[in-house]
């Protein structure tokens, strides 16, 4: 038996893997972070290849809040040797996502893991923003509290400790402007690349220096996925 960690389309669905349409056809159970979103996506992918049983399948629903509580049924099921597989909402698990704490669970139980790879965020804007960096650093969702970031990031330049940094962070499009805004504030001389509802149908690729930025022009509809190029020498 096995854990899967399935990595799902972020919007569109001939991204799907062919090794995700094989691995979950062989699976009856499913955890997932959202099984309304969960059933949505496997239906859409059950009527785009019928060859394949991806619907209807168990859901469990393993929603951040419930990762702790639910995680027992899902080794339960593997000691049973029940092959299970973790479906974010899109994306790959545990990449800003739950399922971290699963993983670790199933790992101290002795449990195979196997991740099916697939679609990131993180991994499409770090290829299309073409800044070079010799230190990359992923935040997951940009914080609420951005001080320390900002303490740690000056701190890189103070010290010498990376000529380039790529800070690659996830954020809404209600904070976006703010953001940015506070971002240049502090790094006037960074670039920023910006990638608004990637791989869907209004995907919207945006490239700004602060001289070249008007916070405006963002819209305020659709996930942003942004990498701020930090120039520290």
């Amino acid at each position: 038996m096995k854990f899967y960690l399935l990595s799902s389309p972020i919007g569109h669905l001939d991204d799907v893997s062919l090794n995700f349409l094989q691995t979950v056809s062989g699976l009856n159970y499913l955890a997932v972070e959202d099984s309304r979103v969960s059933s949505k996506l496997l239906q859409l992918l059950q009527a785009k290849f019928p060859k394949y049983r991806l619907w209807p399948k168990e859901l469990i629903s393993v929603a951040k809040e419930k990762e702790r509580r639910k995680s027992a049924q899902i080794l339960d099921l593997l000691s049973q040797g029940t092959s299970v597989g973790y479906l974010s909402d899109a994306g790959t698990p545990a990449i800003a996502d739950p399922g971290a704490y699963l993983v670790d669970q199933v790992r101290r139980s002795h449990y195979q893991i196997e991740a099916i790879p697939g679609p990131s965020a993180l991994t499409l804007a770090l290829s299309l923003c073409g800044f070079e960096a010799d230190l990359t650093l992923f935040l997951g969702f940009f914080p609420k509290k951005p001080a320390r970031t900002i303490a740690l990031l000056k701190n890189l330049s103070v010290n010498n400790l990376a000529k380039s940094v790529n800070l690659v962070f996830f954020d809404s499009p209600l904070r976006i402007r703010k953001t940015t805004q506070l971002l240049f504030t502090h790094f006037p001389q960074a670039g920023l690349f910006l990638g608004r509802e990637l791989t869907k149908k209004f995907e919207e690729l945006l490239w700004f220096q602060k001289n070249s930025f008007n916070p405006e022009v963002l819209k305020t509809k659709g996930e942003y996925t942004a990498v701020f190029n930090l120039r520290m020498v």
